[in-house]
């Protein structure tokens, strides 16, 4: 699923960009839906920064400045995410009672920063109580007049607070706001909101990651993977049809998640979870994403057994199954697998490219291209006859046509 935000850069007087406003957005079009409540908004755009697409991505570095309406701050949600990160933007039709700025106090006490937006001067008494807690206090240039733009900073002046000018919109603005005394700016005269969009992660399937969690315990806990399973009627299908495919021999067909279970064991299940992943990833993706993928996967799997790594089989298995998700998702590799239930070493094969499992890969991709000087230096670094993968090859094929994706 594409998901999407839109960002405007926060700048001081130097031009030099020192956080980002983070704005909902659900296309492409750089517009806000009027269907969605303040609060469905803010939580979703929570939801795309920090765990969809990562905040490096949307703010490398920066600090995020979101807008947090009056019954989420009051339920502490904003304690949820690092006051390393974000800035708390209080939206302008609060009515700040005695719990709000209780619980305002509590978070500056944590150590985040907050912001007031939208200020206008005819609503200075409303904010009675409050504005001692403020960091930042965001000036509508649009809403108030020059007598009160220019009174703003004064009135604020030496109360360790900074004065932000926003909805600037020409270089007259820009200029009065810095004669005035304002220190950050934001607004169309500098940029406007830039749309950045990604593909859910998480939002895919909840269920996979939970599976793949519990698989990558120390103990396994396969009771607790049955009930996941059984309460997922398209993962219950899935696993059934598999468990009695032709690519496993067996005496009786299965009927039961707990037999199925048994049945694949650890890492039989573990590569059945990526399979399902990588479908479910690539499903809006041409059908040659998953069968590249899926056939790295067996390749390098299959290699990894050639070679004397029977023990490493599994991990070459998900690093070739992984080796395109930064395609599939359109996003950075190291951003995709921060994000991800791997094997460290899985992870470090594919962002650092060295190791015995990159080699893996590396020469199983070199024969994918048809790149034959590489797959002889490979051949022979790894002791495996050249004649050997054709038929390797070739069983990888007949392996997928088993699979029936």
């Amino acid at each position: 699923m594409d998901i999407f935000v839109a960002r405007q850069p926060i700048f001081n007087k130097n031009y030099k960009v020192i956080g980002y406003e983070i704005l909902y957005r659900n296309s492409s079009a750089n517009s806000f839906s009027e269907n969605l409540s303040p609060e469905e908004a803010t939580i979703k755009v929570l939801n795309n920064v920090f765990i969809q697409m990562g905040i490096d991505l949307i703010t490398r570095g920066k600090k995020a400045f979101i807008n947090f309406p009056e019954r989420i701050i009051k339920n502490r949600f904003p304690e949820l995410f690092s006051k390393d990160f974000i800035v708390i933007e209080i939206l302008e039709n609060i009515e700040p009672d005695i719990s709000f700025i209780e619980t305002i106090k509590l978070l500056k006490n944590k150590g985040y920063k907050i912001a007031i937006d939208d200020f206008e001067l005819i609503n200075y008494k409303r904010y009675a109580g409050l504005l001692e807690l403020v960091d930042i206090i965001k000036v509508d240039f649009l809403k108030n007049d020059k007598k009160s733009l220019a009174l703003i900073p004064r009135i604020f002046s030496g109360k360790n607070m900074t004065i932000l000018a926003e909805k600037i919109e020409t270089l007259d603005d820009f200029k009065f706001a810095i004669n005035n005394g304002y220190e950050l700016f934001q607004g169309y005269f500098f940029q406007k909101p830039e749309i950045i969009s990604g593909k859910s992660i998480s939002v895919i399937k909840k269920n996979y990651f939970e599976i793949i969690k519990e698989l990558n315990k120390d103990e396994v806990n396969f009771d607790k993977i049955e009930e996941i399973i059984e309460k997922d009627v398209s993962l219950s299908y899935e696993l059934l049809r598999l468990v009695n495919s032709s690519i496993y021999y067996k005496r009786n067909d299965i009927y039961s998640i707990k037999q199925a279970l048994v049945f694949l064991g650890y890492e039989e299940l573990r590569k059945w979870m990526g399979i399902m992943l990588i479908k479910d990833l690539v499903k809006d993706k041409p059908d040659e994403l998953t069968l590249t993928s899926l056939a790295r996967a067996r390749f390098c799997e299959i290699i990894a057994k050639e070679i004397g790594e029977k023990e490493e089989s599994t991990l070459a298995y998900f690093t070739g199954l992984f080796s395109m998700i930064d395609v599939i998702l359109n996003r950075p590799m190291e951003e995709i697998l921060n994000n991800l239930i791997l094997p460290e070493r899985v992870k470090e094969s594919l962002l650092k490219k060295k190791g015995r499992l990159w080699e893996i890969l590396d020469f199983v991709i070199s024969y994918e291209k048809g790149e034959w000087e590489r797959v002889e230096k490979y051949s022979k670094i790894m002791n495996i006859e050249t004649n050997l993968l054709a038929k390797i090859y070739f069983s990888v094929w007949e392996w997928l046509n088993l699979l029936s994706l």
